[in-house]
């Protein structure tokens, strides 16, 4: 086993002492955090697996793994023409991590941390959809509502405790209503997010930042989806269109008023568009 190779999986002992052996004995070992695969049945917990793994890390002035703050060691090396050249170093160390598979004895292409507070800290850094998060979110806040409709009935509360935890549980199921709702404006278009434009209709994820709205009053060019690029130009007499995709074109000019068109001037920008559906 060397770093640069997929990881194997180790359902049993034998499994795990092979994969050890495949390595120097020296060889520290990593344990990672938990996995889970979109598509794992969480009832089923004969597809949690360990996975090995060799791993190339930063090295210290040791050949140790470098810690966090600790300075890497770089290496040089001449070549036969007398050039020299360096690198950083590098040792190998064996992780294991556990991982629920969607499918028995197959790794898949793709896996979320298994602790769902780290799902949620994950997908709150993606700035382009927050979707993902106001799911995760949901389904916190749904688990605790059925925890108290579920778990806590005659268990040993009095009655002025039940009283305050069944409203508790009232409160959950509407907040679990909101989220819901808020999922469908997870994805965010530049005017949006700059607060330019502020109603209730969710961005068009269909050539979504991809028409460039030019505004007087903030002497500078926002990004937007067709939808709200409509909204900005029909409302503002002076906003126009600087660069736009084809996509984004024909999408705009069947949202506009009558007698409202894109100028054809506007830069056309070159990035292709996803095959999404308008929504």
């Amino acid at each position: 086993m060397t770093p640069g190779t997929g990881p194997r999986i180790t359902a049993t002992a034998g499994e795990l002492a092979a994969a050890a052996a495949a390595v120097d004995p020296a060889t520290p070992v990593y344990l990672e955090p938990d996995e889970i695969e979109p598509g794992a049945e969480p009832d089923d917990q004969d597809t949690w697996v360990v996975l090995a793994q060799a791993t190339a890390v930063p090295a210290g002035e040791d050949g140790a793994p470098a810690g966090p703050g600790e300075r890497i060691a770089v290496h040089e090396v001449t070549d036969p023409d007398g050039g020299v050249h360096r690198h950083l170093a590098s040792t190998t160390v064996l992780t294991l991590r556990g991982r629920h598979l969607a499918t028995a004895g197959v790794i898949g292409e793709a896996a979320l941390p298994a602790d769902p507070e780290q799902r949620r800290l994950d997908a709150f850094e993606d700035d382009d959809d927050k979707t993902r998060y106001l799911m995760e979110l949901l389904d916190a806040v749904t688990g605790l509502r059925d925890e108290l409709t579920d778990g806590h009935e005659r268990s040993g509360f009095g009655p002025a405790a039940w009283r305050r935890l069944q409203a508790a549980q009232a409160a959950l199921e509407q907040a679990a209503r909101h989220i819901d709702a808020a999922t469908a404006y997870g994805h965010t278009c530049g005017l949006v997010s700059a607060g330019i434009v502020d109603d209730d209709r969710p961005c068009m994820t269909a050539h979504i930042d991809k028409t460039f709205v030019y505004l007087p009053e903030l002497a500078y060019d926002e990004c937007g989806c067709p939808r709200h690029a409509a909204a900005v130009l029909a409302g503002n007499p002076d906003a126009v269109v600087t660069k736009i995709s084809d996509g984004a074109r024909a999408t705009l000019a069947g949202l506009l008023p009558a007698g409202t068109t894109v100028p054809l001037d506007a830069a056309r920008l070159g990035e292709p568009d996803q095959d999404e559906p308008a929504t």
